[in-house]
């Protein structure tokens, strides 16, 4: 039986009339890779730069760099003791899709008290925040930082 998935896809650049939901048949899964059941699909700015052609992509085009879900296969090279596990992702297109198929390296496992909601539409602004805070600004303790814009995601999570 061939496995399909339903998504938003993006035929053209532009607004959100350009969306359409439409059924894909699954290629047959990577190695190296899972496939998981998408229960969340994060929003980001990223999201709408796709969408208006800012950073373009090969049309049609699925967006949505971050989600999480159950994993429900694996592909050569992966622990199949991963199957049924919930896990986040993040820095993959293809979000906005009932079924996603990601590398198994980017799949997070996601601890019982962490919730699909908060794992996969806040794990991109979490690791930015962490870079923004740890890599490029290396904060030291007593360091005050000004936030501007703090009503946003990241602003937020800062």
């Amino acid at each position: 039986m061939t496995a399909t998935t339903r998504v938003i896809e993006l035929s053209a650049y532009g607004d959100a009339a350009n969306f359409e939901s439409v059924t894909r048949t699954l290629p047959p899964l990577a190695a190296g890779s899972v496939r998981v059941r998408q229960h969340v699909a994060g929003v980001n700015y990223v999201d709408v730069y796709q969408r208006i052609g800012r950073y373009p992509l090969p049309l049609p085009a699925v967006l949505g760099v971050e989600g999480s879900g159950v994993i429900t296969e694996v592909g050569a090279g992966v622990d199949a003791t991963r199957v049924g596990q919930r896990v986040a992702w993040a820095a993959t297109n293809g979000a906005y899709a009932q079924v996603v198929d990601i590398a198994a390296e980017r799949a997070i496992a996601l601890p019982d008290n962490v919730s699909f909601e908060q794992g996969g539409a806040g794990l991109l602004r979490s690791m930015t925040g962490y870079l923004l805070l740890n890599h490029y600004g290396r904060l030291l303790p007593g360091q005050t930082v000004l936030v501007h814009a703090a009503a946003g995601g990241l602003g937020l999570v800062l």
